[in-house]
């Protein structure tokens, strides 16, 4: 008489599944091709059942159908535990840019074949600052974090959480447009002017820009975009109308500026053209400039004053670049507006940004100053961003509505143009 041949299989699921561990393990025997046991771990001996049947059991087919989801789930978490090491031990996920921009408290490293991306989130006790490095009036642009000394509140800083360039960071930025009344012979040539800039300035699938007219309103003409035909359609339907409301179009576009996300680092960035003067506004500067400060958005303003004489609006204008780490322009030509929008666009080309965690940081609103010190080969830089910050109310860390009399969000694009 012939032996019948008895094929015994002993399966078991590996414990590494994704993150956690999986503690099921799976036995079962079979004749040719037909499972004849099943049982889950601890109710048979270690070295697995081994069962001899001359022919399938009468409920093969059945235990197939239970067996074979779990064998293909086996395969695809196994292929996908292994693709996510990476995100699993970094905890935080990659920018879609591959910025070259490190951080120096990452739990990882990337190979050489992946991009090195600014790969920490925004903290609460985190402070960002973007700042340009000059050497008699010419950019300094090979710094690394060993040159770089950063003193919070008159305190040193012990170690940077993130150092690099500007240029490596998604940008998120809005123009606004002083469309009152007071605007004078140059306004169209301005709003050429600005559309090339933005045109230059913004880049595809990178960048994001919306557009802001504001007379004793703010208007919405454009909303977030990289499109270089949208954010120039938006410069051209501003309308000249009404009183000025700058400081209450600011806070708003500084609002607008900080729910564009802060779950991953940015630069955000506001370019206004306007003479200064406010008349309409229920906010002061004071309250502007804090406000500016706190969502960390750097102002660089353009002077539409044409008088050839200073006047209180460019005053006004200078100290909303001075205390937010950008720069104020006084074109007195349509020629010289060009020159100051592209000395903008070669700033922000240029600028460096560094985060930190201050050594005693506390939520209690305080305003802190802050003092950055470049210095190579012996020789220091002339360095030049904001002077401060006020650190964020525990209350308060969320963003909340505008307050009782500031203009309307600039969440919707404005119809009546």
């Amino acid at each position: 008489m012939r032996k019948r041949s008895t094929l015994s299989v002993r399966s078991v699921l590996p414990d590494g599944f994704g993150k956690e561990s999986l503690n099921v393990r799976i036995y079962f025997s079979c004749h040719g091709l037909f499972p004849v046991y099943f049982c889950g771990s601890g109710s048979i001996p270690p070295e697995g059942p081994v069962m001899k049947f001359p022919r399938p059991t009468q409920n093969a087919f059945s235990v197939w159908l239970l067996i074979l989801p779990l064998l293909i789930a086996l395969g695809t978490s196994t292929s996908f535990s292994q693709e996510c090491a990476g995100c699993l031990n970094s905890g935080v996920p990659a920018t879609p840019n591959g910025s070259g921009f490190r951080s120096s408290n990452l739990s990882f490293t990337p190979s050489s074949s992946a991009p090195d991306p600014w790969t920490i989130r925004k903290r609460v006790d985190e402070v960002t600052v973007f700042f340009t490095v000059t050497n008699r009036h010419k950019f300094v642009d090979d710094l690394g974090e060993e040159d770089v000394n950063v003193t919070d509140d008159r305190k040193p800083v012990p170690r940077l959480s993130a150092f690099g360039h500007e240029r490596d960071l998604p940008l998120r930025m809005g123009l606004m447009v002083d469309t009152s009344n007071s605007i004078h012979y140059r306004f169209r040539f301005e709003q050429e002017a600005a559309t090339r800039f933005l045109q230059k300035i913004v880049r595809r699938e990178m960048d994001r820009a919306f557009v802001v007219g504001f007379s004793d309103h703010a208007n919405l003409t454009q909303d977030y975009t990289d499109d270089p035909g949208q954010l120039a359609a938006g410069v051209s339907a501003l309308k000249s109308e009404g009183g000025t409301a700058l400081y209450d179009a600011l806070r708003s576009a500084c609002g607008k500026l900080a729910s564009a996300g802060d779950n991953v680092p940015m630069a955000r960035t506001l370019v206004v053209l306007s003479d200064g003067d406010d008349n309409a506004s229920k906010a002061t500067l004071e309250q502007t400039i804090e406000n500016a400060q706190r969502h960390e958005v750097t102002i660089y303003t353009i002077s539409t004053n044409n008088s050839g004489t200073i006047r209180p609006g460019d005053k006004v204008l200078k100290e909303l670049a001075l205390q937010t780490g950008g720069r104020m322009f006084t074109p007195n030509s349509a020629k010289e507006v060009v020159k100051a929008f592209a000395s903008i666009e070669d700033e922000m080309r240029n600028r460096y940004a560094l985060s930190y965690r201050p050594t005693d940081f506390a939520e209690n609103g305080r305003y802190r100053r802050i003092e950055i010190i470049a210095r190579k080969l012996k020789k220091r830089f002339h360095v030049h961003a904001r002077k401060g910050y006020y650190a964020p109310l525990a209350e308060f860390r969320e963003l909340v509505p505008p307050q009782a009399g500031i203009p309307a969000d600039l969440n919707t694009p404005d119809q009546r143009h």
